[in-house]
């Protein structure tokens, strides 16, 4: 999780990869005829958020962002 907050180069590499991977996924569901549909994730402890709130949109709601819009597309 620290090298969230250093940024490093790879990090958005990484978060390039699971989009891909995920807006695949995202793409069979609707390709099969999935009515319903949960996209969630999990940066929270019990008790705290895992990231802080100036990280979390930069690593989760462009994600979001674009699960919603394929699924709007199809």
């Amino acid at each position: 999780m620290i090298n969230l907050t250093r940024g490093p180069p790879q990090l958005d590499n990484l978060i390039d990869m699971v989009l891909k991977h995920n807006t695949e996924l995202v793409n069979k569901w609707m390709e099969m005829g999935v009515d319903v549909m949960s996209i969630d994730n999990d940066f929270g402890a019990q008790d705290r958020l895992m990231l802080s709130p100036p990280i979390l949109p930069k690593v989760s709601v462009p994600h979001l962002y674009m699960y919603v819009q394929e699924c709007l597309r199809s």
